[in-house]
């Protein structure tokens, strides 16, 4: 038996946090149906930056315009989402979502948001470890003084107040 535990004692972002005594736990040989793996849930996005005309974009001085977005189950030939945050408006997308913001901190922190509610377990995308992510994360430091929000944005894994960090690769 278990205990289902409330969303506010949680300390996951986890669709389902459960305690068990550990007496009551029963483990089964990894074979059969106890030896296959959950589909993973992944989300794959893509930036838009507005660099400045001869200028390779800079996460202290350009703006992140667009975060796309798709949301796939492993094994399912059709994604389960598929969005865009975009800084004020962009021409309609077949069979996308247009999530618009008048600002870029709106734009950041709906996409956090968003990351957290997909609970993805893969986040992937071209180049994304050298350049999206970290561009993401140095821009919303950059922002965080005009929007103190902001400093809740590298929360982007399942462990509340665990901020994400990039290393070298």
């Amino acid at each position: 038996t278990f205990t289902r535990r409330q969303e506010q004692d949680q300390i996951t972002t986890s669709q389902l946090e459960v305690d068990v005594i550990f007496s009551d736990l029963v483990s089964h040989p990894a074979e059969g149906p106890w030896g296959k793996l959950a589909p993973l849930r992944i989300l794959s996005f893509d930036i838009e930056c507005q660099g400045r005309q001869g200028h390779f974009p800079e996460p202290e001085k350009d703006p992140v315009i667009q975060i796309s977005n798709v949301v796939s189950v492993q094994g399912q030939s059709t994604p389960i989402i598929q969005n865009v945050f975009t800084l004020k408006t962009c021409l309609p997308i077949v069979g996308a979502q247009i999530i618009s913001s008048d600002k870029e901190e709106d734009v950041l922190m709906k996409w956090r948001n968003f990351v957290q509610q997909a609970d993805a377990d893969v986040l992937t995308g071209y180049n994304i470890q050298n350049f999206d992510m970290p561009y993401l994360l140095k821009r919303a430091k950059t922002l965080e003084k005009r929007c103190p929000a902001l400093r809740k944005f590298p929360e982007l894994g399942r462990i509340r107040g665990t901020l994400s960090r990039m290393r070298e690769s």
